[in-house]
């Protein structure tokens, strides 16, 4: 699938501009991979994809504690956007394909 490598993401916040990165792999309706941001990487859970839209939950340590993420994106091309869900709101996200 086109979704299928790795991104450099940034998504806006009440904190600023967060930098972070996610490699997809795809297993038909499946999606697999990793999300990395402030010097963590961690497996992704429960992804899913169709169309050219994709899902997946992640838990990433922080100085506050472990945050549960749910993504939900969209790809076109070498460009993926979409939001992060949080327990603290929802944020948007854009990211390039870099390789």
């Amino acid at each position: 699938m086109a979704l299928d490598g790795t991104y450099s993401v940034k998504m806006k916040s009440p904190m600023g501009e967060q930098d972070g990165s996610f490699t997809f792999k795809t297993e038909g309706e499946v999606l697999l991979g990793t999300a990395s941001a402030a010097g963590a990487t961690t497996d992704i859970n429960d992804g899913k994809v169709s169309g050219d839209s994709f899902e997946c939950k992640f838990g990433m340590k922080t100085p506050m504690g472990k945050v549960k993420i749910t993504v939900k994106g969209t790809v076109e091309g070498d460009r993926i956007s979409g939001s992060f869900k949080m327990l603290v709101g929802t944020f948007p996200f854009e990211g390039t394909k870099v390789t």
